[in-house]
C-alpha cells in the first residue's frame, strides 16, 4: 500500500518540500517570535498548497510552533545568543525523542556561533543515535 498524493503533495516527502521552499521565505525583521511563526505559517500554506499546516499544536510532551502533514515539526527560535536560549532549544529537542518525524529548527535574528556549534554537536549526536528511527531527523536552518 503506497502513500496517496494530496493535491500534488506526497506525505513522505514533506520535509524535503519544506526545506526546498524555505529560501524564499523572507520575513524581514519582526518584533516577536509569534510574528515569525505566523509569517512562516502563512508562507507554507501558500507555497505547499495541500498539506495541513497547524500552528501551536500540542504533541504530548511538547507544543510545536508548526506541524506540517503530521510529519514535520517546526520550531522557530528568535535569537541564539544566551545560555538560556540554548537550554530552551536543548530541552525542546529532548522531548522530540518521541516524535517519529522530522524536526526543523529555524533560527532567526542574532545567532552566536559558539552556541550554534554546541547545538550542532548535540543534534549530530542525537541524529546518529541508534535508537533514533530512520524517519527521524533534526535539521537546523538559519534565516
Amino acid at each position: 500500500m503506497g502513500l496517496v498524493p494530496f493535491r500534488g503533495f506526497e506525505i513522505h516527502d514533506s520535509a524535503s518540500r519544506v526545506r526546498d521552499v524555505m529560501p524564499a521565505w523572507k520575513p524581514g525583521k519582526l518584533e516577536k517570535q509569534c510574528d515569525y511563526v505566523k509569517s512562516l505559517e502563512n508562507f507554507l500554506k501558500k507555497e505547499l498548497d495541500g498539506p495541513a499546516v497547524y500552528s501551536e499544536k500540542n504533541l504530548g510532551d511538547f507544543v510545536a510552533d508548526l506541524v506540517i502533514a503530521e510529519e514535520v515539526v517546526i520550531k522557530i527560535q528568535q535569537g541564539l545568543t544566551t545560555a538560556v536560549q540554548l537550554k530552551t532549544i536543548q530541552d525542546y529537542i529532548k522531548n522530540f525523542k518521541y516524535w517519529k518525524g522530522v524536526m526543523l529548527i529555524i533560527l532567526v535574528d542574532s545567532v552566536d556561533d559558539a552556541y550554534l556549534e554546541k547545538l550542532d554537536d548535540e543534534i549530530n549526536q542525537i541524529n546518529n543515535d541508534l535508537e533514533f528511527t530512520s524517519n527521524q531527523a533534526i535539521v537546523v536552518m538559519r534565516r
